[in-house]
């Protein structure tokens, strides 16, 4: 239950920067990027940010288990409000 609040934390603190991450990624890689390409990218960020702060390290894989849905579902929002949009 401890690693579960940890994770909550985590993902609280950091929602915003998250979602500035995959709008960055979005403007930098080229239309047609497999989605599991900027994952990766958005993983690798993750696991930057949880090593510089230690106290989340041992929730690493639920913060991860708990990420990627809500990231799915962030990128499923951006695409409907582009093709709103468009």
């Amino acid at each position: 239950m401890n690693n579960f609040i940890l994770a909550l934390n985590f993902i609280s603190a950091m929602l915003a920067a998250v979602k500035q991450m995959i709008a960055t990624l979005d403007d930098a890689m080229p239309d047609g990027t497999p989605g599991q390409a900027k994952l990766d990218v958005v993983k690798g960020w993750v696991d930057q940010a949880i090593s510089a702060e230690e106290r989340y390290a041992p929730a690493a894989q639920t913060i991860w288990s708990l990420l990627v849905p809500l990231i799915s579902a962030i990128v499923a929002a951006r695409k409907a409000q582009a093709a709103k949009a468009g």
